[in-house]
């Protein structure tokens, strides 16, 4: 019964991932169809364009996607163009090549990923960059998955002298000719190869010279931030395989230690290949121990990792099998072993076919390239033989013929070109469509939830407050039918909020604060509410009117949930600007369990949700502390000036 369960939620977190990663691959697809129409329409430059490019395909790998090479191809034909048209971009050259090689490599297609390896090999030969070793890197990773560990260290005893190098460039502060990432990677992968072929002295040696020309990459004040990152997590790679070598378990496991804690230290850069390899090694190290329950806890985090890649299934199967052969059910440690050994076989097929397909490929190009030589031998040597035979008039009927053809094959080639364009425009202005009626319907929603609906609240609240005060009964009692019907008013605007607009607000310079500390008075009336509303009025003077709107906006809604979710008497609105930023703080002093639960679960409310979309149109930031009965601190920082187009004019 209990192994039916686990099989149950491994089946259901099998189909939740595969959700998952079905909507996360369109948005990726979607994001560089709009990062291309946003160049397009000239809202960005050719390198930010660029980078933003870079940027999507990278939060693909980090989250395991699977993109369809074909599709990201397509979506990178305009970063194509730019960067083989500008000299200045060249070496985004290189870049388009890493995207398009670390996409397929994170999905197994290793034979495109030696292809695009090559090519990243070759543009950086020719611009003089340091991707050298990247085509011998992908092959160590083959090699590596097919367990042919002594092709990885043929590969190390090749390169062994450029390592060495390396480090000798280091050590005299020169400039070395390869990647940091290239070189420890290399050399992480051979010290696992040299490991299970058991030659200890060996893997020792290329552990230490790892060490050692990482700890030199580090000292490097301009290198990247991902670059550092990587290059430390491939050192504790190293020294938790020196620990497996010596028997060191308190070195492995402070190994893992360290690698953990480059989440809290490169927080923007860890994720990805940091999440899954973690898992691994902590599996690993934990069945070296036998330690049961470990096990088992990490399994079940090693199978809600997202990973497009088959490795991960068939580790999986591996784990277990393991597993089960320690609690001593062969039975099942059989049955998973052989789960784990038919991906295994079904990867190397994969990865044989790959390979015989670029083997056929160049074959058939060099084959090609042959006949078209021997051709051209035969073809110069009959118009020697046959040249006072040819007549004047045999001659121009070849070459019209010839001229013919080519003028036919031209205007056919013009065709379908123009045939492609006009399908691909038309899909183009099919999406903008959509994304206009999608976003137009979006801001029609958020406009009437914000102002009509928040004023209908605050009316209702307004009379509760009139049914608290002493009067007449009959009074009450009829204030009753108005509050019902003005709740029904309420769930109908709320229902029905994308038929309606709402209209747009003009503040000049001198009613700005006015009209915040008017809307605050009204719906928290000063005879129930003890309010403090400070608005710097000289520098809010300003404020563009858009930014007016959006604050403005961003403080009804803060009303609204003050009405609806705290019990709040005390009331703190501050408007100032300090530095560069403008700051927004609506503080109370009320009831705020269910608004600290939310926000601790990262479950906003469509309230708060607004409020945060606003700030980030502007460029800002939102943050909410809520304690348990200590009240709400609401905190809005829009950057002003120089970093913020809103206020660049």
């Amino acid at each position: 019964m209990k192994s039916t369960t686990r099989l149950l939620l491994f089946v259901i977190s099998l189909i939740t991932l595969s959700s998952f990663q079905e909507k996360h691959e369109q948005e990726i697809q979607s994001s560089l169809i709009e990062n291309n129409l946003q160049y397009q329409n000239k809202n960005k430059s050719k390198k930010e364009f660029l980078d933003a490019a870079d940027s999507i395909i990278q939060s693909s790998l980090r989250l395991g996607l699977k993109l369809n090479n074909t599709e990201l191809i397509h979506n990178l034909k305009l970063y194509k163009e730019i960067a083989w048209n500008n000299d200045e971009l060249k070496e985004y050259r290189i870049h388009y090549y890493i995207n398009l090689l670390n996409t397929n490599s994170n999905v197994n297609n290793r034979g495109a990923s030696i292809y695009y390896a090559e090519k990243v090999k070759n543009e950086s030969q020719n611009l003089g960059s340091n991707r050298l070793l990247i085509d011998q890197i992908e092959k160590t990773v083959i090699f590596s998955y097919q367990k042919n560990y002594n092709d990885v260290v043929e590969i190390y005893n090749n390169n062994k002298s450029l390592l060495e190098k390396t480090k000798e460039d280091l050590t005299q502060n020169r400039k070395p000719t390869v990647h940091p990432t290239d070189v420890l990677k290399l050399l992480s992968y051979s010290a696992t190869a040299f490991k299970n072929i058991n030659d200890t002295l060996k893997t020792i040696e290329v552990i230490e010279l790892g060490k050692e020309i990482g700890n030199l990459f580090l000292k490097d004040e301009n290198l990247a931030e991902r670059t550092k990152y990587l290059s430390e997590f491939y050192i504790y790679e190293m020294e938790y395989n020196l620990g497996l070598v010596q028997k060191d378990a308190n070195k492995s496991q402070n190994a893992l230690y360290n690698m953990e804690n480059l989440y809290n230290k490169y927080p923007s850069s860890s994720k990805g290949i940091l999440d899954i390899n973690l898992i691994n090694y902590k599996i690993a190290f934990f069945l070296e121990e036998k330690e049961i329950d470990s096990i088992e806890f990490y399994i079940s985090k090693f199978e809600l990792v997202t990973d497009a890649r088959k490795e991960k299934i068939k580790n999986l199967y591996n784990y277990k099998s393991k597993l089960y052969e320690i609690k001593g059910d062969y039975e099942k440690a059989y049955e998973f072993n052989n789960q784990s050994l038919k991906i295994t076989d079904e990867i190397n097929s994969q990865i044989v076919k790959e390979m015989d397909d670029l083997l056929y490929s160049f074959t058939e190009a060099e084959e090609a390239k042959l006949f078209a030589e021997i051709a051209e031998e035969e073809k110069n040597s009959s118009r020697i033989k046959y040249t006072l035979i040819i007549t004047a008039l045999i001659l121009i009927i070849g070459i019209s013929s010839i001229l013919l053809y080519r003028r036919e094959k031209k205007i056919k080639l013009k065709t379908q070109t123009l045939d492609m364009e006009v399908k691909f425009h038309i899909n183009q202005l099919k999406e903008i469509k959509n994304e206009t009626i999608k976003s137009e319907q979006k801001r029609i929603g958020k406009e009437l939830h914000d102002s009509l609906s928040a004023r209908i609240a605050s009316l209702n609240h307004q009379l509760e407050l009139i049914k608290l005060e002493e009067g007449p009964i009959d009074l009450k009692s009829d204030i009753t039918p108005i509050q019902n019907q003005i709740k029904d008013i309420y769930n109908t605007v709320r229902d029905k909020s994308h038929l309606f607009l709402d209209s747009e607000f003009n503040f000049g310079n001198e009613n700005f604060a006015n009209s915040i500390r008017e809307i605050t008075q009204t719906a928290l009336p000063e005879k129930y509410y003890d309010l403090k509303i400070e608005v710097d009025d000289e520098n809010t003077r300003f404020i563009p009117n858009q930014v007016k709107v959006e604050i403005y906006k961003i403080i009804q809604e803060a009303i609204t949930n003050i009405i609806k979710h705290s019990k709040a008497k005390k009331v703190e609105i501050l408007l100032f600007q300090e530095l560069n930023e403008l700051k927004l703080i609506v503080i109370d002093n009320g009831y705020s369990n269910s608004l600290a639960t939310l926000f601790s679960k990262n479950k906003l409310g469509h309230g708060l949700k607004n409020i945060k979309e606003r700030a980030e149109s502007l460029f800002g930031e939102f943050s909410m502390k809520s304690t348990p009965n200590n009240g709400t601190e609401l905190l809005v920082t829009i950057p002003v000036k120089w970093n913020n187009p809103f206020f660049q004019s």
